[in-house]
């Protein structure tokens, strides 16, 4: 695997292979709704199986469930520092997206017409009236 950083010389080209390099076609997108649609039906069994196909690994659906002490032996695990700064980078993703989120507003004019406007940043916007 070959790990990328803006800082490295050359990262512009690199990255440009990388993305030159993606199948997006239509047997790609065929064959990920059937995966999405095995682990659906099939649950952590098509899971496992996928697993093990793609990433060589064998994982049985009983392993797969992390018990509480294994999440905190890992939280344990990760330094103050990194801990914060991944805190803090939840928050400014979580604070960006709300942002996103539709809006709805009410108000009547002066009129006595009450107007609905459905919609927000990036969403198109329905305007309804009524009496």
């Amino acid at each position: 695997m070959r790990r990328l950083a803006t800082a490295d010389a050359g990262f512009e080209a690199a990255f440009a292979t990388l993305l030159a390099g993606r199948d997006t076609s239509a047997p790609v997108q065929d064959a990920v709704r059937s995966i999405i649609a095995g682990v659906r039906a099939h649950g952590d069994r098509a899971l496992c199986e996928y697993t093990r196909r793609f990433d060589g690994m064998d994982l049985a659906p009983e392993t797969l469930r992390v018990t509480p002490a294994e999440v905190d032996a890992a939280v344990a695990a990760v330094p103050e520092t990194l801990r914060a700064a991944l805190k803090l980078a939840a928050t400014r993703i979580e604070t960006f997206h709300r942002a996103q989120l539709p809006r709805n507003l009410a108000l009547r004019d002066a009129a006595g017409l009450h107007r609905h406007a459905l919609g927000g940043a990036g969403f198109g916007r329905a305007l309804r009236a009524r009496r």
